[in-house]
């Protein structure tokens, strides 16, 4: 098993202290999903699409995209969007 170096210790034990989660100094993206009514997109950076029927999401490393009906962005904050509606379909893009 490969031992941590200084750098990841140092990381660990600040996120441990501050009790965050490693993604969210990682830069990447982590979606919660409650039924298929509401999904909290973590590390969004901005909104690219925004119809009843797509969302468009743009993350650290890639684009998401939700498609449904009724779909709105309910909340958004610097580091996260909460798209609720009927959410049928996800698809993400790697951004290139």
């Amino acid at each position: 098993m490969k031992e941590k170096n200084t750098g990841e210790k140092v990381k660990d034990t600040i996120l441990r202290i501050l009790d965050m989660p490693e993604y969210s100094v990682m830069q990447g993206m982590r979606i919660e999903i409650n039924s298929n009514r509401e999904a909290v997109v973590e590390n969004c950076r901005s909104i690219l699409e925004y119809t009843p029927e797509v969302i468009r999401l743009l993350t650290p490393k890639m684009t998401v995209r939700f498609f449904g009906r009724d779909l709105r962005i309910e909340n958004m904050n610097q580091s996260s969007a909460m798209v609720t509606g009927l959410i049928e379909k996800m698809e993400f893009s790697p951004l290139e």
